[in-house]
């Protein structure tokens, strides 16, 4: 079973922002780590069809510049485009994980864009 993360170096980010998000939010992890947490694999399975993961294990100077981030293990989100990225600054656990994650879709839906796999609002 392929993986639902993909992983990549710090200098093929720009070409899996480019060919794999087709229209989803792109999610990094970025750690030292051998194993991808169980978390976060979790959620790359659940919000694969709005979402692309992908992991960077090597994380260098200019990753940690491109992203703004200072400590690992490091997630952070971009646009559907792979632009503009926001660190998450919660508990690396599926729940809040996910709340920071979902919530892009509700923000896309009030600027214009479709909200794919959406709930319906009442």
């Amino acid at each position: 079973i392929p993986s639902p993360v993909a992983q990549l170096t710090f200098k093929a980010v720009p070409w899996w922002e480019g060919s794999e998000l087709r229209g989803r939010r792109a999610v990094i992890l970025l750690h030292e780590g051998k194993e991808v947490p169980m978390a976060f694999s979790a959620l790359a399975v659940k919000l694969a069809g709005t979402h692309a993961f992908a992991e960077v294990r090597v994380v260098t100077k200019a990753a940690r510049e491109r992203f703004g981030i200072s400590a690992l293990p490091a997630v952070v989100m971009g646009t559907s485009e792979g632009r503009a990225y926001t660190l998450y600054s919660g508990e690396m656990k599926r729940l809040p994980l996910g709340e920071f994650l979902v919530s892009s879709l509700g923000r896309d839906a009030e600027n214009g864009r479709a909200q794919p796999g959406g709930e319906e609002e009442e």
